[in-house]
C-alpha cells in the first residue's frame, strides 16, 4: 500500500472535505491524513465497530462495541471531545450508521434487524425518534438514503434490503416487499446521484444495480399485469385507511 494506517478496520469513512479519516477496528481512531505521507492519529476512542461523519464534518458517530452509540466534537482537532452518549440497557450493537444528508438525524442499525432515527439536531442529545423500524431478521449491516432523502435502503445478514418510505421521519413505512437477489450478506449499498439506481454488494461476490425510479417501475408494472388492482387485492395489500383508486389509471 501507498500509505498504511496500523490496526486493521471494521469500518474506514473519509471526511466530507476529505482531511480527515475515521477508522474502526474494535476502537476508534480519528486521523489526520491532510499531508497522506505524514498522517497522524488525533483521537483514541477506545470503544468503536463503525464511525460515520456528519455531512458538515463536526460530528463524528462512533458506534461501539459495548452496546453504545456516541458523538464526538470533531471541530477542533486538538480538543475532541464527547457530546453525547447512548448506552443500551439490552443487547443492541450497533453495526451501521448514517447522517442525513442536513446532518438533523442520525440512522443505526443493529444486531438484531432493527434500524432506529436519532434526532441529532442538537448534537449534545441523542433523541429517538419513534419506535425502532424492524427492518430484518438478522443484522444491519448498510443503510443508504436516496438522495431526497425521502428513501431509506437498509441491507441485511438475511442477504435482502428494504426499502422504506422516511418522508415523515417519525412514521416510517415499507415500500413493496424486500428486494432478494443476493446468496450472501448484504455489506454495503449506496443511491446514484439521481437516486434512480440502488447499487449492493454482497458477501457472495455479486454486485447488483436495482433500478428505484418509482414512475418506471409504475410504468412497467401496469404493462406486466395489463389490470388494475382489484377490490380485493387493495384490501390484501395496502392500509385499511386508503380510499380505492385506479392503480394504472390509463388501463380498465
Amino acid at each position: 500500500c501507498w500509505v498504511c494506517l496500523g490496526g486493521g478496520g471494521l469500518d474506514i469513512v473519509f471526511s466530507p472535505n476529505g482531511q480527515f479519516l475515521a477508522s474502526a477496528s474494535g476502537k476508534a481512531i480519528h486521523w489526520d491524513i491532510s499531508e497522506p505521507l505524514r498522517y497522524k492519529p488525533l483521537k483514541l476512542i477506545p470503544e468503536g465497530v463503525r464511525v460515520a461523519f456528519s455531512p458538515d464534518g463536526n460530528v463524528l458517530a462512533v458506534a461501539g462495541s459495548g452496546n453504545t452509540l456516541q458523538l464526538w466534537d470533531i471541530r477542533n482537532p486538538e480538543t475532541i471531545e464527547q457530546l453525547a452518549m447512548f448506552e443500551s440497557e439490552e443487547r443492541q450493537l450497533f453495526l451501521s450508521l448514517q447522517f442525513s444528508e442536513d446532518g438533523q438525524i442520525l440512522f443505526s442499525g443493529d444486531f438484531d434487524g432493527n434500524v432506529i432515527l436519532w434526532d441529532v439536531s442538537n448534537p449534545s442529545e441523542l433523541i429517538q425518534i419513534g419506535l425502532p423500524i424492524s427492518a430484518h431478521t438478522n443484522t444491519v449491516y448498510s443503510i443508504a438514503l436516496s438522495p431526497d432523502g425521502n428513501i431509506m435502503a437498509v441491507g441485511s445478514v438475511d442477504h435482502d434490503i428494504s426499502l422504506w418510505n422516511i418522508s415523515d421521519p417519525a412514521a416510517p413505512s415499507p415500500i413493496g416487499q424486500p428486494l432478494s437477489g443476493h446468496d450472501g450478506t448484504v455489506w454495503g449499498i449506496a443511491f446514484t446521484p439521481d437516486g434512480h439506481t440502488l447499487i449492493s454488494g454482497s458477501g457472495d461476490n455479486s454486485i447488483i444495480l436495482w433500478n428505484t425510479n418509482l414512475d418506471e417501475i409504475h410504468t412497467y408494472a401496469c404493462g406486466l399485469v395489463g389490470r388494475n388492482l382489484t377490490q380485493n387485492e387493495w384490501t390484501q395489500y395496502l392500509p385499511s385507511d386508503m380510499e380505492y383508486q385506479k392503480t394504472c389509471p390509463e388501463l380498465p
